[in-house]
């Protein structure tokens, strides 16, 4: 049996439909075997190269005339595993209503390499040669669009992208669409899971906050509701975007859709300064568009790097709920902390100006502080009416952990 397998696919997107397939063909070697493949997308809704529906959340798809077609399938009961795979170029044109195309082009057979962690060239006597996914599980198939970039496979012949991450929806939609789900060989028929979740959900994000003139390292994470804080290394690296001179952030990018409702899901972005974590909550991510407006902020804060002034040109940070606060200003200065939030100190030592109007720690409401095990801190005012630590009246601090302030 010959290791190279010439394919050829029909694509076409429905609404839960399955699309009959046409008979195959059988060709002497050279011109090599072809099979027709129709798409169907989950309830019918798919990343895309065409607009965003009015509601935000649906998205179908349209060929483009140049696309291209990574396809990769698990041969069953192989060991070591073995894959089909490569990459398919279009043929011809897309249809009129640009719902459907052809592709074709050179499927290669590999092995797995278990010390070397890759694929390497291999061969297969694939049951019927006109289909070799037919022997084959897990079959999964990228569609990469005219003009996207860093289109890359990997020594696991994995399809990705170096960036998932672009300017607007509209833009990123012009990347890929993965298509992946169960495979009728009968009908020669790629379609997604009917649940929706088989669809790469895309985050639309609004972030500020964020370092000015900044390039922070982009990553989604997940995790569940944990006792003792979230694992924000759950998940992976996106790509990377570039703050404004105020801090901001505007950008889409593509996520892992996870159905379980109790998973929590966020942006991760990292910067020189630590990171920071825009949350969207706890929900079941499906194929939709998901609007994040957030202000973030570093997980941990060193006083010494931050410079930021107020009206009087006293040195200042506003801590919010999570943070860790560690080291001194270096001259007078203070901090707020926000109504609510849970603050960690490890600070060394803050005084505040009896012309700056704030206690060197000043709550803005209700607060609890957790002193870090093993901090030695000072806090004091140089004269004037505030204590060290400020409440206000009515409101409540808690304080907790083994570490001292006086």
């Amino acid at each position: 049996m010959e290791k190279m397998i010439r394919l050829m696919f029909i694509l076409a997107l429905c609404a839960g439909m399955i699309m009959a397939g046409t008979s195959c063909q059988r060709e002497e070697p050279v011109a090599s075997s072809l099979s027709k493949v129709s798409v169907t997308a989950g309830a019918g809704i798919m990343q895309t190269k065409s607009a965003v529906v009015s509601s935000g959340t649906t998205r179908n798809l349209t060929f483009t005339s140049g696309d291209r077609l990574y396809v990769r399938g698990e041969i069953t009961g192989t060991d070591p595993q073995k894959i089909v795979a490569g990459y398919l170029d279009m043929y011809g044109t897309p249809d009129t209503d640009g719902t459907g195309a052809t592709f074709s082009g050179d499927l290669e057979v590999f092995e797995y390499n278990q010390s070397a962690r890759r694929y390497d060239a291999s061969s297969f006597e694939f049951t019927d040669a006109s289909d070799p996914f037919a022997d084959c599980t897990s079959i999964k198939g990228t569609l990469v669009h005219e003009g996207a970039e860093d289109f890359v496979v990997d020594e696991l012949k994995n399809s990705f992208y170096r960036s998932w991450v672009a300017d607007n929806v509209e833009e990123l939609m012009t990347k890929h669409l993965e298509v992946y789900g169960f495979y009728d060989s009968g009908s020669f028929s790629l379609c997604t899971r009917n649940d929706e979740s088989r669809c790469t959900p895309i985050f639309n994000c609004t972030l500020n906050g964020l370092p000015a003139d900044a390039t922070c390292s982009l990553s989604y994470y997940y995790d569940d509701e944990v006792d003792d804080g979230f694992n924000y290394d759950r998940g992976y690296k996106i790509g990377e975007i570039t703050t404004d001179g105020s801090g901001n952030a505007n950008f889409a990018c593509y996520v892992s859709g996870i159905a379980t409702s109790n998973i929590y899901h966020g942006i991760k972005l990292n910067t020189d300064n630590g990171f920071m974590i825009a949350n969207l909550g706890k929900k079941a991510l499906v194929s939709k568009v998901y609007n994040i407006n957030r202000e973030v902020y570093p997980q941990s804060v060193d006083l010494s790097s931050v410079t930021q002034r107020d009206e009087n040109d006293f040195r200042y940070y506003d801590a919010k709920d999570g943070q860790t606060i560690s080291g001194t200003f270096n001259e007078v200065g203070y901090i707020t902390i926000a109504d609510g939030a849970t603050v960690t100190l490890n600070i060394e030592n803050l005084e505040a100006s009896s012309d700056c109007c704030h206690a060197p720690i000043h709550c803005l409401g209700d607060a609890y502080l957790i002193l870090e095990d093993g901090m030695q801190g000072t806090a004091s005012v140089e004269s004037g009416p505030y204590p060290a630590v400020f409440v206000p009246e009515g409101k409540t601090l808690t304080i907790s952990g083994t570490g001292e302030l006086t």
